[in-house]
Formats: C-alpha cells, structure tokens, sequence
C-alpha cells in the first residue's frame, strides 16, 4: 500500500475516534480533557488532510480538485479546519461533535466508492 492510502485510513480512523470523544465528552461533561482531545484530535485531522493534499498537488501538478474523490477530501479538509476555528473560537464543545461527523461520513463514503470504481477499471 502506498503512503496516501495508508493516510487515508489514517484519517478515517482518527476523525472516527475524534467524533466518539466528542459524543463521549457532551455525556459526560465532568470529563474536561474528553474536549480538549477532540479539539487536539480534529487539529490532527485537519493536518493530516491538508498533508494529503498537498502532496497529492505535489505528485499530480494541478490543484487536486478534478475528480469526485479529491473534491471531497478538499470539502472534508475545510469542514474539520472551519471545525477547529469555530471551536477555538467560541470554547463550545458541542460545535465539535456536531461538526466532526460529518467529514467523517464523508472520508468513509469516498474512500469505498472510490476503492469500489478502481477495482472496476483494472483489467
């Protein structure tokens, strides 16, 4: 497997752990440290997705937004990074788990219908 694959999972993982920290920490609100490693985790996140990126701008020479799967890695980076500056921001926890979900849903959608199309066009 290939380094961009493996951040993929990477990612996918993460933001999943992310989202059941962030649920975890609106059921137990006595729990500080539970938001602060969703704030930290989706920091993370936002990294790694902007890492991913970037190299594949890098690899490819043009911007990555020509195909489903990178437009959708691109949304999935702006809705963690607007997540982490709403967050920062306004010191609402909740902002955290309603937002880290859904790039979350996005990742997992993509990366199987996206590893759903390739074995398709394989010879």
């Amino acid at each position: 497997m290939d380094i961009q694959s493996n951040l993929d999972n990477l990612i996918f993982a993460n933001l999943l752990f992310v989202t059941i920290v962030c649920w975890a920490s609106l059921v137990f609100p006595k729990f500080k440290f539970l938001s602060k490693l969703g704030f930290y985790g989706n920091c993370c996140a936002s990294s790694c997705l902007f890492i991913l990126l970037g190299s594949r701008w890098l690899i490819s020479g043009y911007f990555p937004l020509s195909n489903l799967y990178e437009s959708l890695m691109f949304l999935a980076w702006g809705i963690t990074s607007l997540g982490v500056i709403i967050e920062d921001r306004s010191k609402v926890s909740i902002i955290g788990s309603i937002v880290h979900q859904y790039p979350c849903l996005l990742l997992g959608l993509q990366v199987y219908r996206y590893l759903r199309q390739c074995n398709r066009l394989l010879p």
